[in-house]
């Protein structure tokens, strides 16, 4: 089931922060690709190339909200 829209970016979050440090255990890409099972593996780089297009598509908006 997806994320209810009212909780979407803090759930979310959680998920995106534990494959970051999945990847940064791992070391690289490859690492963790050779570890995933056949559901996980076809998702990883997706994931990666979705973060690059959040950051190249908002990155640069107003950064001075308080972090929370």
């Amino acid at each position: 089931m997806g994320n209810m829209s009212y909780c979407r970016f803090e759930n979310t979050y959680g998920d995106l922060q534990d494959c970051y440090d999945a990847l940064t255990e791992a070391g690289s890409i490859k690492e963790v690709e050779e570890n995933a099972n056949q559901y996980e593996k076809k998702y990883i780089r997706k994931l990666v190339e979705l973060c690059k297009d959040i950051v190249a598509d908002f990155g640069d908006e107003d950064e001075d909200e308080d972090d929370e």
